[in-house]
């Protein structure tokens, strides 16, 4: 059968290691430049077969890799996403 859809509690998910996230869990934080400009907010993530993608909006859409050297800092605590980003692009 196709066109199901699955639920199960999120207390039913395995613990993650440190460093690590669900995706849902990302989506509203703050993204920051390290040189403090802020972009906007997660709406979404994306899997582009290579590496996964953070689709952040603002004052427009950043599509910004989830990885290093882009990805710097997570803090869940204050709810923001440090990266190495250019705003312009």
């Amino acid at each position: 059968m196709f066109g199901l859809d699955i639920y199960i509690e999120k207390s039913q998910l395995p613990t993650l290691s440190e460093g690590e996230y669900y995706w849902e869990d990302l989506i509203g934080l703050e993204v920051i430049t390290k040189a403090g400009v802020k972009l906007g907010k997660v709406s979404s993530l994306v899997d582009t077969g290579s590496n996964n993608v953070l689709i952040v909006n603002g004052k427009k859409e950043h599509w910004v890799p989830y990885i290093e050297p882009f990805l710097v800092s997570v803090d869940m605590d204050k709810k923001q996403i440090l990266v190495d980003w250019d705003e312009g692009f």
